[in-house]
């Protein structure tokens, strides 16, 4: 089957700081992915399992009705912080961490009931509608209202009118929803009903939402529904959630467990993350976060994957993962996750794929000369059934970890050290840690502490066992390098 869009559609980087933006929503609540269908039947719910689509070639937007990123705060400059910071403070690199700008697709006002490209047709849409969760399809509706938080269910009714293995396609981007299934075998003709359980996200309040559904037969015919219009409403049930909108930072990770080379080069990532917190309570519904790849100076391929049990013990959750190129095409479907039993959400399922190796190299981003790549980027929204208790999960940045594929059979996680009793290696030393957003990684095979000589003193206070004992001033990553770190300049 061709291309199914072709032709169609074309950290807390130790911030202490954040800044209090002002919004109005509601609770959040759940939702699960769809399930193979059965004739005039929905589909059924897998928790902590996932749907994943064929790859798209057009971009979608990053909706965000409620505030502007570009007024987001930016991370502030360090006393002798590397001039050279890849994102943050320095402008010259031009590295947004949104990527470039995103347009996308419109759906048209179709005056049928499907647009099909002419020819024999095996497929027909017939009836899509939205409605409030619980609720039965009513496909006589033609405009519904919703809520911020709410969780909503979705329908589709099609005809089949030959065997064929198709695709659907749900689509609405006022709420982040480009969601693909693909390879659906329908060995029978005949009419199917067909669910998608979904999330309103905090922040996409507007009035005249479209949601349309496409469908793709094998020979590349597309039926397409006309739109269904809805509103959405900020506020609600609960009381007015607020959000802190966090500056950029930075993650740097060293991939060995054993005879590691310690130039934490292995996987470099920066974070920008928005929470929505109730404003009596300060209990949390939603994180959105932007994840940036920016180094990969390692042999190994890796995912970088969220860990649910670990940062938000006992929430269920629903999450939505969208993953683009620096330029802002989509680098993939997006996924929507069901966690219930505290599943680890990938975000890059492979750092080799989020940051491809140059030219006759296998480190990207930290071997002089070679050239430079403009990472991926990752939009993830996750909102929890009920409100988590403030006080009860971990601060930003959460619990991100790296997988890493040492080989068939070795498989092992790496998480961030955050404080005094976190996990070391052998050695003593933190494998994972944050950093400011101004902070230069090594150069390939170049020890941490040759580039930052107050590495070695901050790992002793590390392993000092007197938990009052004073952190060394400056911190090692508030002091300028004095070799060896990235620069922009020393690449192609």
């Amino acid at each position: 089957m061709r291309n199914w869009m072709e032709g169609k559609w074309g950290v807390c980087a130790l911030i202490f700081t954040f800044a209090l933006t002002m919004t109005m929503s509601a609770c959040g609540g759940g939702s699960s992915a769809p399930a193979p269908e059965t004739p005039g039947q929905g589909n059924g719910n897998l928790p902590g399992q996932q749907q994943t689509g064929q790859l798209g070639t057009s971009a979608n937007p990053v909706v965000d009705s409620s505030f502007n990123k570009a007024d987001a705060p930016r991370a502030q400059a360090v006393s002798g912080a590397s001039s050279e910071a890849p994102l943050g403070t320095n402008p010259a690199y031009g590295m947004t961490l949104l990527g470039g700008s995103v347009t996308g697709h419109e759906a048209s006002k179709a005056g049928s009931v499907a647009v099909v490209v002419p020819g024999d047709e095996t497929l027909r849409v017939l009836d899509i509608t939205m409605m409030h969760d619980g609720e039965a399809a009513d496909f006589a509706l033609e405009h519904n209202v919703f809520t911020e938080g709410e969780n909503v269910d979705l329908y589709m009714r099609y005809e089949m009118l030959a065997p064929d293995t198709i695709n659907r396609r749900w689509v609405s981007n006022a709420i982040n929803l480009d969601y693909t299934e693909t390879d659906i075998l329908h060995s029978a003709t005949g009419t199917f009903t067909v669910k998608l359980d979904y999330t309103i996200p905090f922040g996409t309040a507007r009035e005249d939402a479209v949601y349309t559904y496409y469908l793709e037969a094998s020979d590349g015919t597309i039926a397409e529904s006309p739109d269904f219009l809805y509103d959405i409403l900020s506020g609600g049930e609960c009381d007015t959630p607020r959000y802190p909108v966090a500056g950029d930072a930075q993650m740097a990770w060293e991939d060995l467990i054993v005879n590691s080379d310690y130039d934490y080069n292995d996987f470099v990532a920066s974070m920008n993350i928005t929470e929505w917190r109730l404003q009596s309570s300060g209990d949390l519904v939603q994180i959105q976060f932007t994840v940036k790849s920016l180094a990969r100076g390692a042999g190994y391929d890796h995912g970088w994957q969220f860990n649910i049990a670990s940062a938000f013990p006992g929430a269920k959750v629903t999450s939505s993962v969208q993953q683009y190129k620096a330029s802002g095409v989509k680098a993939g479907p997006q996924r929507i996750w069901r966690s219930s039993q505290g599943t680890d959400i990938p975000v890059f399922t492979q750092t080799r794929e989020a940051l491809p190796n140059p030219p006759t190299s296998f480190a990207t981003n930290t071997l002089a000369g070679t050239k430079f790549i403009d990472g991926d980027y990752a939009v993830v929204n996750i909102i929890f059934d009920t409100p988590v208790k403030s006080g009860t999960w971990t601060p930003m940045p959460y619990n991100p970890q790296l997988k890493v594929y040492a080989s068939s059979s070795s498989v092992y996680n790496i998480g961030l050290w955050r404080q005094k009793g976190d996990a070391v290696d052998t050695n003593g030393r933190p494998l994972a840690f944050i950093v400011p957003a101004t902070y230069a990684w090594p150069l390939e095979f170049k020890r941490i502490w040759t580039v930052y000589p107050g590495f070695n003193n901050w790992v002793n206070w590390v392993n000092d066992r007197n938990p009052n004992s004073p952190a060394p001033s400056p911190l090692w990553f508030n002091t300028a390098p004095v070799r060896d770190s990235f620069q922009r300049s020393l690449f192609n």
